[in-house]
């Protein structure tokens, strides 16, 4: 066990070793414990100063037991430190099982019926849009907050300015510490969209980096690589969070893309369609076929329905 010990200390254990070391901590009697720290401690004898490698080796203490002892620097602090080591042992041990499960990744998916809503471990809460998920490891918090959005995602990011909290998405990598913001990004769409409704954010896009303000939007055209900011209007960017859609003299263009991203969908127009024509209606938890059929009605259009492609012809 000393062997393994000493490689833990030095970070030379292998995944199998750490499995055996934590199989042979928690067999072991905690006097026989004692006994081996006791060892090592002896080691240090006659040494006026302990260089801080051999601190390192003889005690590196965890966050929750750091109560339980002080280090003085003092060889004559050795009752004290030998039996916080011993709780270093248990604690560590645990500790690495943790660690091995840093590599599982959680991923949280939103059916073709409308949003749904999950929290993080750092109280960041998301909502995520029809045909979208959410990736990030199962150690999320502990030591980075980094995550991967497929689709379309309204995040209110739980303020913490000791860990930055990234998003990871097509073409697009978004770095926050503390805010509320709308990202649009489906994979089967040419462009990737943030828009700011609070707070600051930095958007990194190739080679350059952009700051925005609220109600202010980023926008990238993935097929030619150019990027705009322009202002927006987030009452349009996050419609889809609210159940009913309310269409006050709105032109065309704008009820399409408020459809388009209430249900994840893609929407092309025909060149005989007035985009610019304006519409007045109210829609209470209706499916996408519902409200094409009454703009159908209205403006007299044909529409065909092809997985996540909505055509519309005059």
């Amino acid at each position: 066990m000393k062997n393994l010990l000493h490689k833990y200390a030095e970070g030379k254990l292998s995944a199998e070793e750490i499995d055996q070391l934590s199989e042979m901590l928690e067999s072991t009697p905690d006097s026989a414990l004692e006994d081996i720290v006791a060892e090592e401690w002896l080691s240090f004898e006659g040494e006026e100063s302990i260089s801080e490698e051999r601190k390192r080796r003889l005690f590196i203490y965890d966050t929750e037991f750091r109560k339980k002892a002080i280090w003085t620097g003092s060889i004559a602090a050795g009752v004290g430190i030998i039996l916080a080591s011993v709780f270093f042992l248990h604690s560590r041990c645990l500790q690495s099982k943790l660690d091995r499960l840093s590599g599982n990744e959680v991923v949280v998916e939103a059916g073709y019926d409308g949003p749904s809503s999950v929290v993080l471990p750092d109280g960041t809460s998301v909502r995520l849009n029809a045909r979208s998920s959410l990736k990030y490891s199962s150690d999320f918090g502990i030591d980075r907050r980094m995550a991967t959005l497929t689709g379309e995602g309204y995040f209110d990011v739980a303020k913490d300015p000791s860990k930055e909290f990234t998003i990871h998405t097509f073409g697009m990598d978004v770095k926050v510490r503390g805010t509320k913001f709308n990202i649009y990004s489906y994979e089967d769409s040419d462009i990737t969209e943030l828009s700011l409704v609070e707070g600051r954010v930095e958007v990194i896009a190739g080679n350059s980096s952009y700051s925005l303000i609220p109600n202010e939007k980023v926008v990238l055209d993935r097929l030619s690589g150019r990027v705009n900011v322009m202002k927006t209007d987030n009452g349009i960017e996050t419609s889809w969070l609210h159940k009913d859609l309310v269409f006050m003299h709105e032109p065309l263009y704008r009820v399409v893309d408020i459809l388009q991203r209430r249900f994840g969908v893609v929407i092309k127009c025909s060149e005989s369609i007035d985009l610019a024509d304006r519409y007045t209606g109210t829609f209470r938890d209706r499916r996408i076929n519902d409200i094409l059929d009454v703009l159908k009605m209205h403006y007299g259009f044909e529409y065909a329905i092809d997985g996540n492609q909505i055509t519309i012809t005059k």
